[in-house]
């Protein structure tokens, strides 16, 4: 639980990206205050889709499953037709099924939606969105931020927070406050978007991508016979805003592009944007000053990234920020990871959208004509499909460079294999081996699932069936970390199953207090960390993995989990 005498830091901003880390820190254990200058909750659809890596993290977010307010909402998209004019088939179809998750398929939900639910999320937290509440200016200190509110009725608040967290979008008024450059440029195409009913052969479980001489059209199933139409119109001379179309000038787009046989009728939200794509130098412009989403990062909407990226930030950096704030994390290098991981994200969805938006609106015969046959070609292809659906779906993300990712290796364990820190744990599923902890032998149970509880998770793999002294000795290293850490990390044992007669019997019924028994039944968990003997995995609250260790020593361990984390006295 927070302390009750510590100030709460703040969040600006109540959008998505706001509502997630405000949930988020409360979740692990800060207190926080959450602002927001609007006097209403966005009533638009605007960003649509929530991909597999951030249904994931915000799984994580509830013991009882953060993500299944969004699946019960949500439309499922399980693949992308491609067509091109011209082919009477298909140019390509790409299956969401290759997404290496339990969440194989893209959910549609409107930012509205999202948000509702996210507020949900959080008031269940005890946070109250303060809304109307307009940040007027900020003074950064190295001993907190300094901010001056302009509140609802007008009266001027100034407080002075211990952290603030800007996801107050790309106009940010904390970015400007800091006199930070956003630097990138503004895309010259101009692009329509709506929200209509589309009635024909549209499939209701699929995007549809149509490549046509006169710009690209996509159309996204949000409930059908609603789609989001999305229509590229080429380079624009004129500098000013982008008209909204009408809704006949979507007809004709439609027709054109994707066929006649489509009807569009009954529009909801009709709108002309161009792209930005900007960048800040760098998401920690102060030591107590944090950006997130939109506010340090933008880009076209290909891909779906934009929403993802963003709420995916904030869940990066609540962990962290929460363990400081409590007196339970050191300081650096807990938070300076913020940035080394992140922006490099940021950066590649900026630089991916970018690709298929130019790719999609190749100008000239020749280059479209080229570009059909690769995609043709290639688009069938598994390992292509496989790596094109793990970069929208986030699954792929790692952060080798990291200061939190870190490893030990024996003299005979320079050719450990498998994961590399910094990677994102597989899912896998697990069984109960039986312990005195009132636990149900033989209960199956997914990896993932054991992160629900907020803290960094040590795996101690016993590798093939373990002697007692292997058992004692993987025993005795959970049992210092919990000494000198307590409730920061959980810890389980993870051994082969099923455990015949010769298994040691502390392996399958432990003392109070020792990590809970887990079998790996088809020993693909052991194979995917490369498990091959004794070994340690320290993931972090995330699912990533920050530590391994081959052989299981606890010397390394203990020194990287004192890098990271206070005592359990502490905080």
């Amino acid at each position: 639980m927070p302390d009750s005498n510590e100030s709460p830091i703040l969040v600006v901003g109540a959008g998505p990206v706001g509502l997630t880390a405000a949930w988020a820190l409360a979740r692990h254990g800060a207190r926080v205050r959450l602002i927001d200058r609007a006097h209403d909750r966005c009533d638009t659809s605007r960003a649509l889709v929530l991909w597999s890596r951030t249904l994931e993290v915000l799984d994580a977010l509830d013991d009882r499953g953060g993500a299944a307010p969004f699946l019960a909402a949500g439309h499922r998209v399980n693949g992308v037709t491609i067509r091109t004019q011209g082919h009477a088939e298909d140019l390509a179809r790409i299956e969401f099924d290759r997404i290496e998750s339990r969440f194989r398929f893209a959910t549609i939900l409107p930012q509205s939606e999202v948000e509702r639910l996210l507020q949900e999320s959080v008031a269940s937290h005890g946070v109250v969105v303060e809304r109307g509440v307009e940040l007027l200016g900020l003074d950064a200190r190295d001993d907190g931020v300094e901010v001056r509110l302009r509140l609802p009725g007008g009266d001027e608040e100034t407080v002075v927070t211990p952290w603030l967290v800007a996801c107050d979008g790309a106009h940010s008024p904390v970015r400007h406050g800091l006199a930070m450059s956003f630097p990138g440029e503004s895309e010259r195409n101009d692009w329509w978007l709506a929200d209509v009913d589309v009635e024909g052969t549209l499939e209701p479980d699929r995007a549809t991508l149509c490549l046509h001489p006169a710009g690209f059209l996509g159309l996204f199933p949000i409930a059908p016979p609603l789609f989001r139409v999305v229509a590229a119109l080429g380079p624009s001379e004129d500098e000013g805003e982008v008209e909204d179309p009408r809704i006949d000038e979507v007809r004709l787009v439609v027709a054109e592009r994707a066929g006649e046989g489509l009807r569009v009728s009954d529009p909801r939200w009709i709108s002309g944007f161009r792209v930005q794509e900007r960048l800040v130098e760098t998401y920690r412009p102060a030591r107590r000053v944090f950006l997130a989403g939109d506010a340090a990062h933008v880009h076209g909407p290909a891909g779906g990234q934009g929403m993802n990226t963003g709420m995916q930030d904030a869940c990066n950096l609540a962990w962290k920020l929460a363990l400081v704030a409590r007196g339970r994390g050191h300081e650096e290098p807990l938070l300076s990871s913020y940035d080394v991981e992140r922006r490099p994200v940021g950066a590649e969805a900026i630089e991916h959208s970018g690709v298929l938006e130019r790719m999609a609106n190749l100008p000239g015969a020749f280059g479209r004509t080229i570009r059909d046959q690769v995609v043709s070609i290639v688009g069938g292809l598994a390992p292509i499909q496989s790596r094109a659906v793990e970069v929208l779906a986030g699954t792929g993300i790692s952060y080798p460079q990291s200061p939190l990712s870190g490893e030990h290796r024996g003299a005979m364990a320079w050719v450990m294999g498998g994961l590399e820190s910094g990677a994102r744990l597989p899912d896998a599923t697990l069984v109960d081996l039986g312990s005195e902890t009132g636990t149900d032998p033989g209960e199956r149970l997914q990896l993932l699932d054991l992160f629900r509880t907020g803290r960094a998770l040590l795996f101690l793999f016993a590798a093939e069936l373990p002697g007692e002294d292997v058992v004692t000795h993987l025993d005795a290293i959970a049992a210092s970390i919990r000494a000198r850490h307590g409730d920061a990390v959980e810890s389980f044992l993870v051994a082969p199953s099923p455990l015949d007669d010769s298994a040691p019997a502390t392996l399958r019924n432990s003392a109070p207090g020792a990590p809970r028994r887990l079998g790996d039944p088809s020993g693909l968990l052991h194979l995917a960390v490369g498990a091959g003997a004794p070994t340690i995995l320290l993931a972090r609250p995330d699912g990533h993995l920050g530590f391994r260790a081959q052989p299981a020593d606890g010397g390394p361990l203990a020194e990287y989990l004192d890098r990271l984390l206070t005592d359990a006295g502490v905080g």
